[in-house]
């Protein structure tokens, strides 16, 4: 079943806090074909593994690659990751599949 423009803002960016109403969509002035291109490349899993089971293959996944510990793995590269990420995501217009494992 598709997500819809207003189903995603009424269940997914809008909330209520101390009997406020925020609305992300509003405060970062995104308007519906802002909303619609990121609805078509959003995929949602109710089946998928939990939260905990996903982060310890991750770590693993770590372990491997770069033949370390699990303190490495969690404390150096994951988290280097997640910057590396978050850097990218508040960056215009680079593309996440430029970086290699050596960014990490």
């Amino acid at each position: 079943m598709p997500i819809t423009i207003d189903f995603f803002k009424k269940y997914f960016l809008t909330y209520t806090s101390d009997k406020v109403r925020y609305e992300h969509h509003t405060e970062l002035a995104l308007d519906n074909r802002d909303l619609e291109s990121f609805i078509q490349k959003l995929t949602i899993n109710i089946n998928a593994v939990s939260y905990a089971d996903q982060y310890k293959k991750t770590i693993n996944s770590f372990e491997n690659l770069f033949d370390c510990s699990s303190f490495q793995a969690e404390h150096y590269f994951y988290n280097n990751a997640l910057k590396v990420i978050k850097d990218l995501a508040i960056q215009n217009m680079v593309r996440i599949d430029e970086y290699l494992k050596e960014n990490f």
